[in-house]
């Protein structure tokens, strides 16, 4: 992968990045409080010196001499020695490897002095410690320094600095606080790249989408199913009511872009890539939404397998889409208004639903309600379960491609996408993402309005193909369409009422 896609991957699970130092950090400032010993720390210094030198050429070399002795004397401070007799002259209070173990022997650079510490759990015991390992160093040095035949010693440690008593102790909880929140912020790097790399081939957001379509993403809605029963009434509440007329909107102008002597899709297939994709939801909320506006709008259950919008319910039972293209109608109305929508339900499952969605009465069932209503929105099947939806998009004038965020892969959304444009046009994606909830019908009016009226103003007179909405659509898409980020519901507005 890029460099830049690591960077997203890090930004976007940033969530695991915190979580792992923040439990490092707690792990390691439980360990350093509760696991690990306060140490009190006292220090000796001692000061080496070479016998002789009348002159100061001799004086040179002895002083070189006595440098290179203080490593010496730093070994012997710590040898297992001076910790046995050390140990011994504290009576046994602590055994030559604890004190061994506890002992440090640090040269000063470019110096003749050499730092004796020595911890211990209390002030009183570190420094009687670090007397007793200074004492024995400066001992042990002068029976080695001094030739056996007897003489002055070549050359000697001279204890010139009392160890002190310590005031405060070390603080091994900050040490080792840093130390986790330091291995959390690796384990959490790594915890986000496998989760990266885990969805790598997967859509989760609106990059992704536009990356896998090339198409801009339309809106992202907020997963939400509206009873069929009350759609299209005052009860229809949709919390996403906003994003949906931008959605029209943006169909309208950009529908109407494509070929500059079309006019702006009327109708407009909804289909799904992906089992839990929501494809007829999303097309019954946005006919809802059109309908609202003041258009006549026909929404139709284009699943004839019994999974659509309206199985299962009463407007489904006896007459729908399948009884129209089978002529078995009759004298009865197989549509349904419900407030300013009209539905036109699946009906009851025929035994080869394909081959009748693939009769050529389907094309002139369509043209014939052109007549009739404004805008027609077609709940297709979801890609690959049938070839039904490819039917659809030979037929609409133009297909949107809902997908659930994390629920179809890469490949699949952009083999469906070239797969529909074999045969027809998709104008672009909406993405369902988000947890579900209720909203209120009130509320969901009450925010409507102050947008409506507002937006109405600005675009009452335009018409599809117009050189200043050509212009505003077009700074939307290209936001949406370069970094992929930002809802292109953003630039939806209320529909002027008649507009198409």
């Amino acid at each position: 992968m890029p460099f830049n896609e690591y960077v997203r991957i890090v930004v976007r699970y940033w969530w695991a990045i915190v979580a792992s130092v923040l439990v490092g950090g707690l792990a390691g400032f439980g360990y350093g409080m509760y696991f690990t010993s306060v140490d009190y720390v006292s220090s000796a210094r001692l000061f080496v010196t070479a016998e002789g030198g009348t002159s100061v050429g001799e004086s040179y070399q002895n002083n070189l001499f006595a440098e290179g002795r203080v490593n010496s004397y730093a070994q012997i401070a710590t040898s297992e020695q001076v910790a046995t007799r050390a140990s011994e002259a504290l009576e046994g209070a602590i055994s030559p490897a604890d004190l061994r173990s506890k002992t440090t022997a640090l040269p000063v650079e470019d110096t003749v002095i050499l730092t004796i510490s020595v911890s211990g759990p209390s002030p009183q015991r570190a420094q009687s410690y670090a007397a007793a390992v200074a004492q024995q160093t400066v001992e042990v040095v002068q029976e080695l320094e001094t030739s056996r035949r007897g003489g002055t010693s070549a050359a000697s440690a001279v204890l010139y600095d009392e160890p002190g008593l310590p005031s405060t102790a070390g603080r091994p909880w900050m040490s080792w606080t840093a130390i986790g929140a330091g291995a959390g912020l690796i384990v959490g790097v790594v915890i986000a790249l496998l989760l990266g790399w885990r969805r790598r081939g997967t859509v989760v957001d609106e990059v992704t989408a536009v990356d896998s379509t090339h198409h801009p993403v339309l809106a992202v809605l907020s997963p939400q199913t509206i009873p069929i029963e009350t759609l299209g009434t005052d009860d229809s509440a949709d919390r996403d009511a906003d994003a949906l007329r931008g959605l029209h909107n943006l169909i309208r102008f950009l529908g109407g872009r494509r070929d500059e002597q079309a006019r702006a899709p009327r109708v407009v297939g909804f289909t799904g890539v992906g089992s839990d994709a929501g494809a007829g939801d999303v097309a019954a909320r946005f006919a809802a939404t059109v309908a609202a506006t003041g258009n006549t709008v026909l929404l139709v259950d284009g699943d004839l397998s019994g999974g659509g919008i309206t199985a299962g319910t009463e407007l489904s039972a006896d007459h729908g889409l399948s009884t129209v293209l089978s002529s078995s109608t009759g004298s009865v109305d197989p549509y349904v208004g419900q407030g300013g929508l009209t539905i036109l339900p699946a009906g009851p499952v025929p035994p080869e639903s394909g081959a009748l969605v693939s009769s050529p009465v389907l094309g002139t069932v369509l043209d014939d309600l052109r007549e009739r209503f404004d805008y027609i929105v077609i709940a297709c099947p979801r890609m690959g379960s049938t070839s039904d939806s490819i039917v659809y998009s030979a037929l609409a004038d133009a297909m949107v491609v809902v997908v659930r965020s994390g629920s179809a892969t890469r490949k699949a959304l952009s083999d469906s996408v070239a797969a529909i444009e074999l045969v027809g046009a998709v104008i672009g994606t909406v993405l369902v993402s988000g947890k579900a909830g209720q909203v209120k019908a009130q509320d969901v009016a009450d925010s409507a309005e102050p947008a409506a009226e507002s937006v109405d103003a600005e675009i009452v007179d335009f018409e599809p193909g117009s050189e200043s909405v050509t212009e505003t659509i077009r700074t939307t898409i290209d936001h949406a369409s370069r970094n992929g980020s930002g809802s292109a519901a953003a630039a939806g507005v209320p529909s002027d009422g008649r507009g198409r």
